[in-house]
């Protein structure tokens, strides 16, 4: 599983992530290719011992660390995505262009599964925190530490849909970083400098569009657990619904995001959405 899971982590890597700072035209395509193969791995995960962060009993590092792979990967696959639009946030405010665009229902559900992705992973890793399991000198958990909190800070400015904003979940994962300072990490401190000036400028720019019924929210409530491996599936099968990439270059660099410039995509591939099932809440939990 181990190996499967590596495979499909590069090969994100080798097919999502391009050299500029544009999505290419394949972007959708990869991401959906890639979000099939997780459902699949998802049901081989589900199968083996669950992960219950509030469970007494010990909690496995191999299991954690397979789980950790599995929603890494979801955030290795977003993670351009979000950093598109989180720039045409910051030229919509700097142009000052309308902050109530909403992304379009396949990329806002794209951005549900690694907001839930990362708050997965924290729970896990706090709970390996809570049975001094966590991994203090390889880089692993490090990593999957900082790339949690940075998604989630990166969602929480971008605001793609409501409860979106999850300032408990930046805590939780500067407090895990503040556990592996305390223990000896070294690049641990530097990771929790970078992590909190992305928060604080990031804070400064979004605080005016933040609804405040959106502030101090449950965290229980905030999020579901995660999502299951039909729930992906189904979002894989949302993309079908949207057109080509290819076909819409001409539109212009990431318009297509967002639903007020999709008018200048639907004519050009006009297809329905059809039995698409209901991805609102999930039904089985991922460890």
């Amino acid at each position: 599983m181990h190996v499967k899971l590596s495979r499909l982590m590069a090969k994100v890597i080798n097919t999502v992530y391009a050299t500029d700072d544009r999505l290419g035209s394949s972007f959708l395509r990869n991401t959906q290719a890639i979000l099939r193969e997780l459902a699949k791995l998802g049901d081989d995960l589900a199968a083996s011992p669950e992960l219950k962060p509030g469970n007494s009993s010990p909690v496995g590092r191999v299991s954690a660390t397979l789980n950790l792979c599995y929603h890494q990967c979801i955030l290795l696959a977003t993670r351009p995505l979000l950093i598109c639009l989180l720039r045409d946030r910051l030229q919509d405010k700097t142009a000052g262009g309308s902050p109530d665009r909403h992304t379009v229902e396949p990329i806002t559900a794209l951005l549900k599964t690694s907001s839930e992705s990362a708050s997965q992973s924290l729970r896990i890793l706090a709970a390996l925190q809570s049975h001094d399991l966590l991994e203090i000198f390889l880089p692993f958990d490090l990593e999957q530490i900082f790339s949690s909190g940075f998604i989630i800070t990166l969602i929480s400015a971008i605001h793609p849909f409501p409860n979106a904003v999850d300032e408990a979940g930046f805590d939780k994962s500067i407090n895990l970083l503040d556990t592996l300072i305390a223990n000896g990490n070294i690049p641990a401190r530097f990771r929790r400098e970078e992590l909190v000036r992305l928060h604080e400028m990031l804070l400064l720019v979004s605080q005016q569009e933040i609804n405040p019924e959106d502030v101090g929210l449950d965290p229980s409530q905030a999020m579901p657990h995660s999502m299951s491996p039909n729930q992906i599936l189904s979002i894989a099968n949302l993309l079908d619904s949207y057109p080509d990439l290819d076909s819409i270059v001409g539109v212009g660099t990431e318009g297509w995001l967002w639903e007020t410039d999709t008018a200048a995509v639907q004519h050009l591939e006009p297809q329905a959405v059809e039995d698409v099932p209901d991805i609102g809440s999930p039904r089985t939990e991922i460890p």
